[in-house]
């Protein structure tokens, strides 16, 4: 199953289909990987709000999505960059230092912006406004 659906992550189908969809939901972190992957390259920007709440997601085991996520908005580039600017001001710390990191990386994050980050509450948030491009 694992070969099957990261092969149809690669090749991107025209579409999902309901075991897409089912493993998105409710799949192993490793097929969720894969979902994110399919559903956000067919979606497109539909899929960011989804994209954003696996930004989010502080389940344990989850950071592997996460990433996914993170990459498949940076790879969508000017499209996202609304949903990044959003996610500022989100109450979750997860989501604003993907937002500050996305920014950064490509070369849209304002000076105040920067500087409204390096004075966040969370630590990771504060280090991801002065820190290099790692995420």
């Amino acid at each position: 199953l694992y070969a099957n659906v990261w092969k149809m992550a690669r090749e991107c189908p025209e579409e999902a289909g309901p075991l897409v969809e089912s493993l998105y939901r409710g799949g192993p972190p490793q097929l969720k990987k894969a979902a994110v992957r399919i559903l956000a390259r067919q979606r497109k920007e539909a899929f960011l709000p989804e994209l954003r709440k696996c930004l989010g997601s502080g389940k344990p085991r989850q950071g592997e999505v996460a990433r996914e996520a993170f990459w498949e908005m940076h790879r969508m580039g000017e499209a996202a960059e609304p949903t990044a600017v959003q996610m500022l001001e989100s109450d979750d710390w997860l989501q604003r230092k993907a937002a500050v990191c996305l920014l950064r990386r490509w070369g849209k994050l304002t000076q105040a912006q920067r500087r409204k980050a390096q004075q966040d509450e969370h630590v990771a948030v504060r280090q991801a406004a002065a820190a290099g491009d790692r995420w």
